[in-house]
């Protein structure tokens, strides 16, 4: 049975949201605390998708018809964290749009969609992101 990853997605959907809290505040289009709390928001959302997509192997695999499927596996589950990216950049964006900007601003706060690819696509290949770098941050975690 696959393992649930609790520390590293924690970890990287952290990284993951600070990403998204710098990128907001860089593409900021009004004045004022507002983005502060629309960042935040993003960046729960961040780590709420990345720990889902650090644990489709773990969710799936208590679904044992699921093995059968050869290119499901064989990709690593990429076409699943594929479609949970992609809901995740439409969350991103569409909460981009909603909040109201300040100033002459009228799209939103202006998140650009590059940003916006860029944190879909962390998201979708954060464990093997993860792969890489947990050994690294482990060695600080004596207790991970």
């Amino acid at each position: 049975m696959a393992e649930l990853m609790i520390i590293p997605a924690i970890i990287w959907g952290l990284l993951v949201g600070l990403y998204e809290l710098f990128a907001i505040h860089a593409d900021e289009s009004f004045v004022g605390m507002r983005w502060f709390t629309h960042a935040l928001q993003s960046a729960g959302f961040a780590m709420f998708f990345v720990f889902i997509v650090m644990n489709v192997h773990w969710a799936l695999s208590f679904f044992p018809a699921l093995e059968n499927i050869i290119w499901l596996s064989f990709f690593k589950y990429l076409p699943v964290r594929a479609i949970i990216g992609i809901i995740a950049m439409f969350k991103i964006q569409t909460a981009s749009m909603v909040v109201r900007g300040g100033r002459l601003a009228a799209r939103g706060i202006g998140e650009h969609f590059s940003h916006t690819i860029i944190a879909g696509l962390l998201i979708i290949f954060s464990p093997e992101i993860m792969g890489f770098i947990w050994p690294y941050i482990r060695g600080f975690l004596s207790w991970a």
